[in-house]
């Protein structure tokens, strides 16, 4: 009878169309393919509204981060239209490449036909995340958080006019090794270590004596066969960090298969229909 009660209560109708929750289970993780290629795959979002506006009138951020190397770009923006991101992303593309893939959550700009007619005018594929699911585009949601939490540590006099000092936070990222792949995006994109400020403080300190000049050639070769280098270890540390993500995401994973016809309650220990979520 207490089987009986509970499966009738967990199949109420009333309660599906609430939207009650009940235990929700997780299918097993399913790690993205990995990307050998600048800027072939990439992960677009929009940021904002950010705060008051800037002295320039900007309170959001278009950002655009690059699967392979985890490069990020950045974009401050007055509004959001189709048209306006469609000339921000213009202005990324021409500088790295048009990219075989995009990746974007459904957001009215991204889905106009405006954005549309770039992509197919382009050659460019483009996916969406599933709808509440933001997890499909998690790399550039995760660097909103951290893009968001640099903003947020600055000065309040500093955050009145973050869209100028964009430029100068995105740099401190670019020269931080991803745990990932093991490498900085600014390395792995350009095939060596970036001069940052703590470098212009070293070479003061050691007062180390300047290279000889190298001609064209010998550097193209020698950087080719560094970027492979880069490429194929940063490819490896990151089929390893995935395997170990999913073991850890799997444990508490299950994975549950249906047939045409089938109801959510058919077998034993399967859930029951408040267990999915609406």
């Amino acid at each position: 009878m207490r089987k009986a009660s509970d499966n009738f209560c967990r199949a109420c109708p009333t309660c599906q169309a609430s939207g009650k929750e009940g235990k929700r289970l997780k299918a097993p993780l399913i790690p993205l393919p990995v990307v050998g290629t600048p800027f072939e795959r990439v992960g677009i979002d929009i940021v904002g509204p950010l705060g008051p506006k800037t002295a320039l009138g900007n309170r959001f951020i278009l950002v655009l981060v690059d699967h392979a190397t985890r490069y990020p770009e950045a974009i401050p923006l007055r509004t959001v239209t189709a048209n306006v991101v469609t000339r921000a992303l213009m202005g990324i593309f021409t500088r790295v490449g048009f990219p075989k893939k995009v990746v974007s959550d459904r957001g009215t700009n991204f889905m106009s036909a405006y954005m549309k007619t770039l992509w197919d005018e382009c050659g460019v594929t483009y996916r969406f995340t599933t709808p509440y699911h933001p997890q499909t585009n998690g790399l550039v949601e995760r660097f909103n958080q951290t893009l968001k939490g640099m903003i947020g540590g600055l000065t309040e006099a500093m955050r009145r006019k973050w869209d100028v000092l964009l430029t100068c936070l995105l740099f401190a990222y670019r020269e931080v090794p991803q745990k990932g792949v093991g490498f900085s995006p600014f390395e792995l994109l350009y095939g060596h270590p970036v001069r940052g400020p703590l470098s212009i403080v070293k070479e003061g300190w050691e007062r180390a004596p300047q290279a000889p000049p190298q001609d064209v050639v010998s550097y193209m070769l020698a950087l080719r066969k560094q970027t492979q280098c880069f490429w194929k270890e940063a490819q490896s540390n990151l089929e390893a960090s995935q395997e170990v993500m999913k073991e850890w995401y799997d444990q508490k994973a299950t994975l549950v298969e249906f047939s045409p016809g089938d109801k959510a309650s058919r077998a034993q220990g399967s859930p029951g229909p408040l267990d999915w979520p609406l």
